[in-house]
């Protein structure tokens, strides 16, 4: 019986970082930017041995990160990216009368120092717009002053949750990935070696007991054990 596997968890996460993570497709790994390290790839591993669910993954399937799934990820994500594009070209090349623009940035003093000096620089503008709109609080000058330009963010911001949401969808496959390649791996690990850690014990319990007609079990244990404490 052995209380922690911690060693073997970390060697085998370390051999599927090397073999999967560290090659992956630069385009892949900027998309998930942040997302995706080393330190949150191993809480996900101990969460999985601790009992926890790990997101959709299912111990029967097979999660492959080969050269289709990830052009597969990318036809989706730049699909995702080109209608975000068309809504900002709408919003660049939106007809706005520049003296009805310049009005409408001087109805509020808040409006007035974020946008007067950029009427005539529409990029910027553009920018500018997107990043308050963006914001946790965005100003409520927005909406009333720059309707129109505020109802085609919320189209973008509808394509931004669409990309997060993809992006996230990407990383759980990826943790997947990695349980389904570790998770095994500790497995063969332990019966290579004649090993049980605790989690085995309870599992096997379960097993014997709830999953398998044995009375016999089951009799033996009410003899022997009046109560059971489980912590």
């Amino acid at each position: 019986l052995v209380t922690y596997m911690s060693l073997v968890v970390n060697s085998e996460l370390n051999q599927f970082w090397r073999s999967h993570i560290a090659v992956l497709p630069v385009d892949i790994l900027q998309l998930l930017q942040d997302m995706l390290t080393r330190d949150k790839l191993k809480r996900v591993i101990e969460d999985y041995f601790g009992g926890k669910p790990i997101y959709d993954y299912e111990p029967a399937k097979k999660y492959v990160l080969d050269t289709a799934f990830f052009e597969a990820c990318r036809t989706r994500i730049a699909a995702i990216k080109e209608a975000i594009e068309e809504i900002e070209a709408q919003m660049l090349t939106h007809r706005v009368d520049r003296q009805l623009l310049e009005d409408s940035c001087k109805k509020d003093r808040y409006a007035k120092d974020a946008f007067l000096h950029l009427v005539d620089l529409p990029e910027q503008f553009l920018a500018t717009f997107l990043e308050k709109y963006r914001s946790k609080k965005p100003p409520q000058y927005l909406k009333k002053y720059f309707g129109e330009l505020f109802e085609l963010a919320e189209q973008i911001a509808v394509h931004d949750l669409a990309l997060r949401h993809a992006q996230f969808e990407l990383l759980h496959y990826i943790y997947a990935a990695a349980t389904s390649f570790v998770g095994p791996a500790v497995t063969a690990y332990k019966e290579k070696h004649g090993q049980l850690c605790f989690d085995d014990l309870i599992e096997q319990l379960h097993t014997r007991i709830c999953k398998e007609d044995n009375p016999a079990l089951i009799a033996a244990i009410q003899k022997k054990f009046k109560v059971v404490f489980i912590d």
